[in-house]
């Protein structure tokens, strides 16, 4: 009883001691170590032993969740790596982390003893940069330093020990700067455990990652799935060797065993290794379910047979040098099967072995002794070896096979989806240089035998693959004669390939002979010669589709010499040929076609030659016109041509063109494109044209059969209406004109010649001369439009011995303005200047129009009107039906919708006139007319104020011109000079003597 209320007595003191501790723990943590309080502290004391750094949020100690032991909890942290490694990269960061720690070695030995290291979800980057520094050392494992014992905070460790730590679904990404090798791991789970002996650490890992990539800097990552590596390491820290005692390396339950060992040298910034692995699974039914099921199906199989693969790598590991790596695999007479299937592959041996010196130390090579697969519908035997791998490396390979597609998918589980048929035969040796084959150094290359395919029908929907043929035949041989130089030919008939259900070839006969023709140590060359039935082609994604009819040519490929790239030379003729893309169309008929190649990059080849025709149409809707051209011969150079009198029909025009095109590639791009060209034309169409450069809709054309093209074009799409149009920004073109007739509207202009210059959007007439209206004219004209709206027109127009009432023609808007020129009968010099806004029907919009202009007649005939009538009886004319005007000279501006004729003398009859005023839009007109000499011993003026149909004409009012037409210089200075110098100006401008 006694003993009982002992044990009790002692718990109650136990709990409450318990109970006492854990409130003065709760309070310590809450109260007294709070996060704001310890988080800059121990980020302190952290980075004062380590050789990086840590940056944290929020640190707080935790006692509860980490009973019995204390803990820290980190909050969005991160680790920096050393700074001499090279890297301002972060480590790595983490959102949670876990450290438990032994308080009692903390505290009583200043050892920093960590039993567990728990990353959730942390970002690795870790790397080792081109000098073999690594950016994950801030333990000083490798480098083997401590920091200073002195610290700013006092405190220091006498030793660091890590016993375990933890990542869980990580990430990382390591890049090593010396192999230039990089490995991305995704989601993995990581686990160390380490246990420190008397020589070193005993360390077990355990790695699961669902996705490993790997690439070459630049290069297209490899993947590898379901990843497991399970170690068991020691680190000797006397020699700093890690010794691999076991490493269970497994991929898809594919396991390899690795022994061995790997030796550091952190001064010299390498290390040796000395590993051993082997495949432990090495039965083929476990290889073959490596293999996709997209691939092979692995449900219901048999096989036999073993498989032995073995890698070992030795050598150091450094900047300057690469370990050397030997691998062999061997597979003896294994077959597959499958239950509910006849076929069967009897026998798939292989013999092959690597031996790899990635530094170059030696020559690396890969030799397969044979590779060997039998069985139903399936006969394959090649061998062969591959020297000085990663220099020049050296081919010599030999293939036989005989593939039956139609009994080998009768007898497989061939996917549903892919139908095959047909047979495949090969019979092929080879042996050359891999400079030869980039090079185009053929001579060198050595290849004989056949390749022939018979009656193949190999359709893959779920590739988008679809691949026919009747027949396919090629032979490779050596030619009989002094230089037994290779030689080959090549025969296809009706073949057709689909891919991707976007490209579409097929071809009803193709033929072609191929030979290396060698004159001299430099001169060798590729000739190929070929034949060409028919050839269709169709692109659904760019909407595009041809046609190549009895095609015949030949090709000569030089390769690179010292001081002289390669190049191709190439001569075909075609029959007819034809493109389209969407509803844009070319065509050509008996086309001749002399071609040179120059490589000027790996990838990239730059044209240079010349074709010949007998005929050429093209269409787009965005010209709406048809182009055609009669027997041309169009010169190029990369994306420049040069026209020599290539004769083009473009709806109602036809034309020359002489001269060069630079840069086409800017019609699509925008780049600048710029032409000099002289332009001879019997008839131009300038209305038609405008409506091309306007873009109407693509609705105005269809074209189905483009066989038949010049039957099916519609020529009647535009109705030859003017219409405004801007110009592209990046034409850069200069046109030498010389056109026998233009039609621009209602006018009819013949012998036109000058220059026209495009830049900038803005089209410029300099110099133009033409006859039109039984008038010369000569003009200077800037056209400019930043939408198909309207357009900005400067004008300068000179016309001569033009009949009056024709210059509305010309100028239509002075029909609104300076209608009285229907008035009069006779010729007349006429010149214009100013600027103006054009409509969307390229008319003037009067409002906009700015301008000067002056008239110079003699002896013309002022004709009988209603207003001239009254006129005529006011002043007591002799009226006439066709009153003569000795000279009539007449000085105008126009501005803000009306013309202003500034006084101008006229002499009629009896009479000498001055006659000046404004003429309204609305057709209203205010004029007044001094009479300077009459029968009437006096001077009067006369008002003349309305329209055509309703006007007044007020009598002896003020002679407002009576000193502008005098020849005594005392009247004529009570003029107003500022008239006088007007007149004068305008004039000048328009070079009026």
């Amino acid at each position: 009883m006694k003993i009982s209320k002992t044990f009790k007595r002692a718990g109650i003191v136990l709990l409450t001691f318990f109970a006492v501790m854990s409130v003065i723990i709760a309070i310590a943590l809450n109260f007294i170590f709070t996060p704001e309080k310890i988080t800059p502290e121990v980020v302190q004391i952290i980075n004062e032993n380590i050789r990086g750094k840590v940056d944290c949020e929020r640190i707080e100690l935790t006692f509860f969740p980490s009973f019995p032991r204390f803990g820290i909890r980190l909050k969005n942290g991160a680790v920096l790596p050393p700074t001499h490694s090279g890297s301002g990269d972060t480590l790595a960061a983490f959102n949670d982390a876990q450290v438990i720690l032994n308080m009692y070695k903390l505290l009583a030995k200043n050892e920093l003893h960590i039993n567990n290291i728990r990353l959730n979800r942390p970002d690795i980057h870790a790397m080792v940069d081109s000098l073999g520094n690594p950016n994950w050392d801030v333990l000083g494992l490798v480098t083997d330093t401590i920091p200073a014992d002195t610290t700013e905070s006092g405190f220091s460790f006498k030793k660091i020990v890590l016993k375990n730590l933890e990542i869980q679904h990580g990430n990382l990404l390591y890049e090593d700067g010396l192999s230039k090798n990089n490995y991305q791991v995704h989601d993995f789970n990581f686990r160390v455990k380490a246990v420190k002996g008397d020589k070193g650490l005993f360390l077990n890992t355990h790695n699961k990652s669902d996705n490993i990539s790997m690439y070459k800097d630049g290069g297209k990552p490899y993947q590898i799935k379901n990843i497991t590596i399970i170690s068991t390491l020691f680190y000797d820290r006397s020699d700093r060797t890690i010794h691999i005692k076991e490493s269970d390396f497994s991929l898809n339950d594919i396991h390899f065993s690795t022994k061995g060992q790997i030796q550091l040298y952190p001064e010299q910034q390498e290390l040796s290794a000395d590993l051993e692995t082997r495949l432990v699974t090495n039965s083929f039914k476990n290889i073959v379910e490596l293999i996709p099921p997209h691939i092979l199906h692995n449900e219901k199989i048999d096989t036999e047979g073993k498989v032995d693969l073995r890698l070992t790598v030795n050598g150091l590991y450094g900047k300057d040098h690469q370990p050397r790596i030997d691998a062999s695999l061997h597979i003896d007479h294994a077959s597959l099967a499958y239950s509910d299937f006849r076929g069967k592959i009897e026998d798939i041996s292989v013999r092959a072995t690597s031996v790899l010196f990635p530094d170059g130390a030696a020559p690396s090579s890969v030799t397969i002794d044979h590779l060997r697969v039998n069985g139903t519908g399936v006969h394959i035997d090649a061998s062969g070896n591959i020297e000085h791998l990663f220099e020049n490396a050296v081919f010599d390979i030999a293939l036989k096979s005989n593939i039956d597609f139609t009994e080998f998918h009768a007898n497989f589980p061939v996917d549903e989806n892919i139908k095959a048929k047909g047979n495949i035969e090969a019979d092929l040796k080879t042996n050359f240089k891999l400079n030869d084959l980039t090079g185009n150094h053929y001579e060198n290359i050595n290849l004989v035998g056949n390749l022939q395919f018979d009656d193949v029908d190999i359709d893959s929907p779920k590739d988008s693959l679809w691949f026919r043929t009747r027949q396919l035949q090629t032979s490779f041989f050596r030619q009989k004669n002094e230089r037994s130089n290779m030689a080959g030919n090549v025969d296809i008939r009706d073949a057709r390939l689909v891919y991707k259900n976007d490209l579409d070839f097929t071809a009803e006969e193709i033929t072609a002979d191929l030979k290396v023709d060698q004159q001299g140590e430099k001169k060798v060359k590729l000739d190929m010669t070929m034949g060409l039935k028919t050839l269709r082609f169709t692109s659904k994604s760019d909407s595009l589709r041809g046609i190549v009819k009895k095609a015949n040519g030949e090709a000569r490929l030089f390769p690179e010499e010292e001081g002289k790239a390669a190049y191709i030379t190439s001569r075909f003729t075609i029959d007819s040929a034809a493109l389209r893309q969407k509803k844009d169309f070319v065509a050509i008929k008996q086309g001749n076609y002399v071609m040179r190649l120059d490589k000027k990059a790996p990838k990239k080849w730059a044209p240079k030659g010349h074709v010949n025709f007998h005929r050429l149409i093209a269409y787009s809707p965005k010209m709406g016109v048809p182009l055609k051209m009669p027997a041309s011969r169009i010169s190029f150079e990369n994306d420049n041509i040069t026209l020599d009198h290539a004769k083009f029909h473009f709806g109602n025009s036809d034309a020359t063109l002489t001269g060069n095109i630079q840069h086409l590639k800017g019609f699509k791009s925008g780049d600048p494109v710029t032409a000099t060209l002289e332009v001879d034309a019997d008839f131009i169409d300038a209305n038609q044209l405008m409506q091309v450069f306007s873009s109407p809709p693509d609705e105005v054309v269809d074209v189905d059969n483009m066989e038949k093209i010049d039957q099916e074009v519609a020529t009647d799409a535009l109705k030859g209406e003017k219409h405004t149009f801007k110009i592209p920004d990046n034409l850069r073109f200069t046109l030498n004109t010389n056109i026998n007739r233009l039609k621009f509207g209602d006018m009819d202009m013949r012998n036109i010649y000058g220059r026209a210059r495009i830049k900038e959007g803005t089209m410029k007439l300099e110099d133009f001369h033409l006859n039109t209206l039984a008038a010369q004219l000569q003009a200077d004209i800037s056209y400019s439009a930043k939408t198909n709206k309207e357009a900005d027109l400067d004008f300068r127009l000179y016309l001569s011995n033009i009949e009056m009432d024709q210059i509305h023609r010309v100028f239509p808007v002075l029909d609104s303005l300076f209608p009285m020129t229907r008035s009069f009968e006779g010729k007349a010099d006429f010149r214009l200047k100013g600027n103006a806004k054009l409509s969307e029907d390229m008319d003037i919009k009067i409002p906009t129009l700015k301008g000067i202009a002056a008239l110079k007649a003699h002896d013309i005939i002022v004709l009988d009107g209603p207003t001239f009538s009254d006129l005529a009886k006011t002043f007591m004319f002799k009226n006439k039906e066709k009153n003569p005007i000795k000279e009539l000279n007449m000085e105008m501006t126009f501005e803000e919708s009306h013309l202003e004729i500034l006084p101008a003398l006229l002499e009629i009859d009896r009479y000498q006139l001055a006659v000046g005023g404004i003429q309204n839009l609305d057709m209203s007109y205010d004029y007044h007319i001094s009479v300077l000499k009459s029968p009437v011993p006096f001077k009067t003026g006369v008002d003349v104020k309305g329209n055509f149909d309703d006007y007044d004409i007020s009598l002896l009012n003020k002679a407002k011109y009576k000193y502008y037409f005098t020849d005594k210089e005392r009247l004529l200075k009570k003029a107003d000079s500022l008239v006088i110098n007007r007149k004068s100006d305008i004039l000048h401008q328009l070079e009026f003597n």
